[in-house]
């Protein structure tokens, strides 16, 4: 990991934490200050969100940091070290896709809109 002692945002000595609930517990960086929220996330891979088909079916992959069950479509960042090969995921016909309000969803809404596929938004992805 790499090592910085100050936020670049507000100057504040960073500090080490897990959060197992939003990043699979990993240890990361980031600033005690609850208004700044700075996040060393130590990742310089792009970001990308991307629906893939594949034999007329979608690729859906899980977060190692989300609640098991929850297959979104491909999306974020891989950690420092991590292979896409180590993410769980499946292929699901497109009519049984499940676009979420938030994030990716409107974009996947408005994908299988297109298509001429019907669909109803859930709250997150998974449900």
């Amino acid at each position: 990991m790499n090592e910085y002692r100050f936020c670049p945002r507000c100057a504040t000595l960073l500090t080490e934490r897990a959060d197992p609930e939003h990043e699979g517990g990993r240890v990361r960086q980031s600033c005690p200050d609850a208004a700044c929220g700075y996040v060393h996330w130590n990742n310089s891979l792009p970001v990308v969100a991307a629906i893939v088909e594949y034999e007329g079916k979608i690729l859906l992959a899980r977060n190692a940091a989300w609640p098991e069950g929850m297959f979104p479509l491909i999306t974020g960042f891989l950690e420092n070290g991590e292979t896409p090969e180590q993410l769980e995921y499946q292929l699901v016909e497109p009519a049984k896709l499940r676009p979420w309000r938030a994030g990716t969803g409107p974009a996947l809404g408005e994908w299988m809109r297109r298509r001429g596929l019907p669909f109803e938004y859930v709250e997150r992805p998974g449900q």
